[in-house]
């Protein structure tokens, strides 16, 4: 016997939109506890721009390059060193090691 889609209830997690196929921010859930200082505002403004440069020479989208999550907490933490980096979310080790040299020169030339 064939059972008809009415046969079944589907429940989602809380935030999901079905429709859509992306769930919902939450606050405070992945965001930062404080917000960015000038200097780091500055310099995640700086990483947005080597992202987008990068991604369209490329022709990867900007999101493969850095996450939001990866500029927010590069420009909190500051990284001096690819140790430093690594700890940040969104940084593993194909990232830190095609972009980790490049990154890192950002972040010293906004100190």
């Amino acid at each position: 016997m064939l059972r008809k889609a009415d046969d079944y209830k589907i429940s989602w997690p809380d935030g999901v939109d079905p429709d859509s196929g992306r769930t919902s921010h939450r606050p405070g859930k992945g965001s930062l506890s404080a917000p960015l200082s000038i200097s780091g505002s500055a310099l995640a403004d700086k990483l947005r721009g080597w992202a987008r440069a990068i991604a369209a020479r490329t022709g990867m989208p900007v999101y493969q390059v850095l996450t939001k999550a990866a500029i927010e907490g590069i420009a909190a933490s500051m990284p001096s060193n690819l140790s430093e980096l690594q700890e940040v979310k969104g940084m593993g080790p194909v990232k830190i090691r095609k972009y980790g040299g490049e990154i890192l020169d950002i972040v010293d030339g906004a100190r």
